[in-house]
């Protein structure tokens, strides 16, 4: 029946097709010192060995001058050999490195905007064509300013990782934010591999097959091809591969239909035309096995980007596939049994996935954590289950974070705005101790992206707003103000504030994780005060927009008042004494305590312990 209904599906109109991935890597002298070893090009070689063989490929080198390192075409077994070898072998010698040139060559296409197609560009996103430092921000505005509306409109995404620590992190982001690709930012060579697999599925995003308990998975008769990964492998590890009848595969058997590559820290098994049953592994880890299946039913969630803001719901369509057209009969789509769940930086949760026509609505609630997320979505019918699993990450479009300083505060400031041109921005800090008159500031640009800004020598109460400025890639000037955030002088802990690209504090739900932020500052300690990482997101005060902030009172005036608030009653209570009852007296001194905002009124008292953040002061 499985198969029958699929032979229903009417042709519409193209959801998604086999894979269509190009290969964009620097090999500038600079990619050589940071990455000696070439350990990019290994582990790029375990996601041009996953992709389907009916997909398409290809990968360019470059640094002065481009070169199509392995032929675009059809990544059947042949070529990925070609691919692994070669990419393995990279030499990074260029004395120069034009961006441009590169991603127009990968992009010849780009003209035809049928197809979803995916560029994945490895390099630190300087371009150095020339000794003028004119010449070279001439060829990165053409970048910005033409090729990059015209990826955009072509449906091409551009997915970037920031390997060197000289990246230019701001222009990587922004060609993958401006895209709907995925960024990332890797610290140590450990990461890549990890890495390239969140891409794997997001440039091939087909479905996995559960393994169980002891290794074993189904496989039904629409799958036409499976690739299993099995993560921390070595060469003399025994493993084998059973089929639903018994027959058992290790890497020395002869065989047609099933390739081994074993590499370092995984193991490969592509298996073409795979009999339907029941197939389990034996010596294995099940969990660390992921079993990718391609066939006649596949699963996308559409236009879900490779980043995402925070906002309090965001819905993206599953949509199910057969031969790359939607799957639209709905007595097929009535025996499934659809659910979701969604992993970020606070665990687990399950998600809605509500019906909708010929799909389902999955729907991401709370979003407001700045992170790597995961989204997986089961599908499950009578004869068979898939899962889909598609990373993505929340970025704040500007957020702050507070760090205690010997000295004062030391505010990093990062801003995230697809299309602001970051080389225009200039950041500003206005600075006020209430009472007293407010001072502007200039706040540092520092590598990475991040903004710093160091409050030197002060105590009590400081309130601190942001001015930005600049210019949107299409000329247009770009200026935001944020809501003053308020923070009480010495610190303990750090805090953490974000805002909409308006300027508008954006409210968390939970309180300020102080093990977290100790932990941060034990880090950037032991780091020797190198640049902390991109801003988490936490709870701070910060006041509305176009409203004064209420008044935060420093602890060493509130206990001098505590004093003076005790004088007062033993004056009232001596003076009212013979004729006045005690509830007098606790009523004036409760008044004067309220006009001294020492004491909220009941009613809000009983609200705030509700909902009450700790004042880290």
């Amino acid at each position: 029946m499985f198969c029958l209904l699929l032979a229903l599906v009417p042709v519409g109109v193209r959801a998604s097709a086999a894979p269509d991935v190009r290969v964009v890597l620097e090999v500038s002298a600079r990619m050589g010192q940071a990455d000696p070893a070439n350990a990019r090009g290994k582990a790029l070689g375990m996601l041009l060995q996953m992709l389907p063989e009916d997909g398409r490929a290809g990968v360019w080198t470059f640094g002065k001058y481009v070169n199509m390192l392995v032929k675009y075409g059809a990544s059947d077994a042949l070529w990925k050999t070609q691919a692994a070898l070669k990419t393995a072998a990279v030499a990074d010698v260029g004395l120069r490195a034009d961006l441009l040139a590169a991603l127009e060559a990968a992009t010849w296409d780009r003209a035809d905007p049928d197809g979803e197609r995916h560029v994945l560009l490895l390099s630190d996103g300087r371009i150095d064509v020339d000794d003028d430092a004119a010449v070279d921000a001439a060829r990165a505005d053409e970048l910005l300013t033409r090729l990059l509306p015209e990826l955009i409109a072509a449906h091409i995404r551009v997915h970037t990782l920031a390997l060197t620590a000289e990246a230019d992190v701001p222009f990587l982001q922004q060609l993958a934010q401006a895209t709907g690709g995925y960024f990332a930012r890797i610290t140590a060579e450990t990461e890549l591999n990890g890495y390239f697999l969140r891409v794997f599925d997001r440039v091939a995003p087909g479905t996995r097959l559960p393994a169980d308990a002891v290794g074993g998975f189904l496989v039904d008769p629409g799958i036409q091809e499976l690739t299993i990964l099995r993560s921390g492998a070595r060469l003399p590890d025994p493993v084998s591969l059973l089929d639903p009848q018994g027959r058992e595969y290790t890497r020395t058997t002869p065989r047609s239909q099933i390739r081994w590559h074993v590499d370092d820290g995984y193991e490969l098994i592509s298996v073409s035309q795979p009999v339907p049953g029941r197939w389990r592994f034996r010596g294995v880890d099940p969990g660390r096995l992921r079993v990718h299946a391609f066939g006649d039913l596949d699963a996308q969630l559409v236009d879900l980007p490779g980043s995402v803001f925070p906002g309090a719901l965001q819905s993206y369509r599953l949509q199910l596939t057969s031969a790359g057209e939607p799957v639209t009969d709905a007595q097929f789509l009535d025996l499934l049994r659809v659910s979701a769940s969604l992993s970020g930086p606070r665990g687990e949760t399950p998600v809605l996935a509500e019906r909708e026509g010929a799909g389902w609505q999955v729907h991401l609630l709370d979003l407001d954590e700045a992170g790597e997320y995961l989204v997986k979505v089961q599908i499950e019918g009578k004869t068979f289950r898939r899962e889909l699993a598609t990373p993505f990450s929340v970025r704040n479009p500007l957020s702050m974070e507070i760090r205690p300083d010997t000295s004062g505060a030391v505010f990093w400031i990062e801003l995230n705005a697809p299309d602001v041109d970051q080389r225009t921005v200039q950041v500003a800090a206005r600075l006020k101790h209430p009472p007293g008159a407010a001072r502007v500031v200039p706040v540092q640009r520092l590598p990475g992206g991040l903004w710093k800004l160091v409050a030197e020598d002060a105590r009590g109460l400081l309130e601190a707003s942001l001015h930005i400025q600049g210019n949107y890639l299409n000329g247009k000037e770009f200026l935001v103000s944020t809501a003053p955030v308020r923070v009480t002088l010495p610190m303990t802990v750090t805090q953490h504030a974000r805002f909409d690209l308006r300027g508008r504090a954006l409210v968390d739900r939970v309180a300020p994780d102080i093990d977290g932020g100790a932990a941060a500052d034990a880090a950037a300690g032991s780091a020797g005060g190198a640049v902390p990482p991109a801003p988490a997101v936490s709870a701070v005060q910060a006041a509305a927009p176009g409203t004064e902030p209420e008044a935060t009172v420093p602890l060493w005036f509130a206990a001098l008042l505590g004093v003076v608030n005790l004088l007062v009653g033993a004056m009232l209570w001596w003076l009212v004494r013979p004729v006045q009852p005690r509830l007098r007296l606790e009523t004036s001194v409760a008044r004067l305590r309220a006009l001294a905002q020492l004491d909220p009124p009941a009613a809000e008292a009983e609200a705030a312990g509700q909902d009450a953040v700790p004042n880290p002061a």
